[in-house]
């Protein structure tokens, strides 16, 4: 605001950069209503102040105001149809971004790479290989598939759709590797099974580069699924500075897998941060494996109490009843769960299907064809219960 009252003294205010920019920060700042009323106050709009409000509803997840001002803007280009993709994309909306890319490939307006970042991103969520294959083949012939952020989701989107060996041929053949780079492949890589090749790798890596916080998630992953303790143990020391609480839920996890519960306990007693939910569910997991009975009684009361703070407690709790089978405590958490007005986010899956990704989602009933959907599941439903 400080800023904006001084471009209004000075008698900048109405210079279409300075608004443009003005209206970027509002958004940036979860602000729209004053971004949009400086917006509509611009007398003389460029492409800039546009796409600055798209992209700024955008950000915020307010999809239907940036769609009603992309199809009101005189002339977009490939970074107005970059921003509102980006929108979709960021709102989980999967169907829309394909179908948005289709249009603008229709009306002749080639993506930029941002562009191709977001669609990537998208293959990569809904684990659409042969549409990422699509792209991939339009990158080359754009020549942007050398790109260091178009090689990166490339790279991201092979791994996470299980093409592990398209994501090497990738990673392999980039010319130029930034921080990102790595962490998607060794990321891919332990996410797959490759524990060892993503241990290689990150071994690789400039000893002068220290990891970021997803690639030492990814590499304790990796230590975890594959029982290397001491070696996970060994880059624990290495990097307990650099430590948050998800890095310690993966030690805890590592040490349950491997039967050292008393140590994984010991870990969270000791957590320089407040164990996640996630941790304590990690050791209950490894208690059952293990069949400890009273440290998994204990674990229990623990997981409950962080409950009370984490409303993901209870979802946790739930689940790992179910995978018990104790039925009635599964229910005794879903009467306490709406009692204090929590609800658990849907569930929700992707298919693609002759070159179309369609989402679904629990409980919806947006999709075009839902009644028949709903027909088939209760059809299903039928043919699985017992006679």
């Amino acid at each position: 605001m400080n800023i904006h009252g001084h471009t209004v003294k000075i008698g900048m205010e109405r210079d279409v950069y300075i608004s443009s920019s003005l209206i970027d920060l509002y958004c940036k700042c979860g602000q729209t209503s004053d971004g949009r009323f400086l917006f509509d106050s611009v007398a003389e709009k460029n492409v800039v102040t546009w796409n600055s409000m798209i992209g700024g509803y955008g950000l915020n997840g307010q999809m239907e105001e940036a769609n009603s001002l992309f199809e009101a803007m005189p002339s977009p280009n490939n970074v107005s149809w970059s921003a509102l993709i980006a929108g979709y994309l960021d709102d989980t909306q999967f169907d829309k971004v394909f179908e948005l890319f289709n249009q603008m490939l229709l009306l002749g307006e080639w993506p930029n790479k941002s562009t191709f970042s977001s669609l990537l991103c998208a293959c990569a969520t809904t684990a659409s290989l042969e549409k990422g294959k699509n792209l991939h083949g339009k990158a080359i012939k754009l020549g942007i598939q050398s790109d260091v952020f178009v090689g990166t989701a490339l790279t991201d989107m092979y791994a996470k759709s299980g093409d592990v060996e398209g994501a090497c041929k990738v990673f392999n053949r980039m010319p130029q590797i930034n921080e990102f780079t790595w962490t998607v492949m060794i990321q891919g890589l332990a996410e797959s099974g490759f524990a060892i090749e993503a241990l290689e790798l990150f071994d690789k890596m400039d000893s002068r580069n220290p990891p970021n916080e997803l690639m030492l998630s990814s590499i304790l992953f990796a230590c975890s699924h594959s029982g290397l303790v001491s070696r996970g143990l060994q880059y624990f020391r290495t990097f307990e500075t650099k430590l948050n609480g998800s890095h310690y839920t993966c030690l805890v996890d590592m040490l349950s897998r491997a039967g050292r519960l008393e140590e994984a306990e010991e870990l969270i007693e000791s957590m320089p941060v407040e164990p996640e939910p996630y941790a304590l569910a990690a050791l209950l997991s490894g208690c059952q494996r293990h069949k400890n009975e009273e440290l998994a009684e204990k674990t229990v009361k623990k997981l409950w109490r962080a409950a009370e703070r984490d409303s993901g407690g209870y979802v946790m709790l739930s689940n790992l009843y179910a995978s018990a089978g104790r039925w009635k405590d599964v229910l005794e958490v879903r009467k306490l769960m709406k009692e204090k007005g929590l609800k658990k986010n849907g569930g929700c899956s992707w298919i693609e299907l002759k070159n179309q990704v369609h989402s679904f989602h629990s409980g919806d009933g947006a999709h075009s064809q839902s009644i028949e959907i709903y027909v088939v599941l209760d059809l299903l439903m039928y043919e699985m219960l017992p006679v």
